[in-house]
């Protein structure tokens, strides 16, 4: 498509939606060819792609988000990698609580003796049709 617009009241946050803009408008959107795209803010002058200075303004805005993404990415892994040095476990854990049994535990017990619906006895025993049936699953 050339000379696609995209025209904004304000730039709310434009280094954090800056990525959102490139991927998700219907626009191709290619750094190299940036007159293909324009972009221009009603209220902010300085937003403008049809000028120098608008577009520089906006790829120095792209360098900061992709800075900012590598940044948490980079730390993330980090965290994670000092984790597993102080032998932490990490991600959800195996298998259901042991409060999660017991609560099962007593719904089967609503269900199979007092004559009580599943839902009823669930509710009673505070716990989830679905963490119930996945209980009972593990059981057989």
């Amino acid at each position: 498509m050339k000379n696609s617009s995209i025209k904004t009241w304000q730039h709310v946050n434009m280094h954090e939606e800056y990525d959102f803009i490139i991927n998700e408008t219907e626009f191709s959107f290619d750094m190299n060819k940036i007159n293909s795209f324009l972009f221009k803010s009603i209220t902010e002058p300085a937003f403008d792609t049809t000028s120098a200075n608008g577009k520089f303004i906006i790829q120095i805005f792209g360098a900061v988000a992709e800075f900012e993404r590598n940044l948490i990415s980079e730390r993330t892994k980090s965290g994670l990698d000092g984790a597993r040095k102080r032998k932490k476990l990490l991600g959800r854990p195996k298998g259901s609580s042991q409060t999660s049994i017991e609560k099962y535990r007593f719904a089967k017990h609503l269900y199979d003796n007092k004559n009580i619906s599943i839902d009823k006895s669930c509710k009673q025993a505070g716990i989830s049709k679905a963490t119930f049936y996945r209980i009972d699953n593990n059981k057989k």
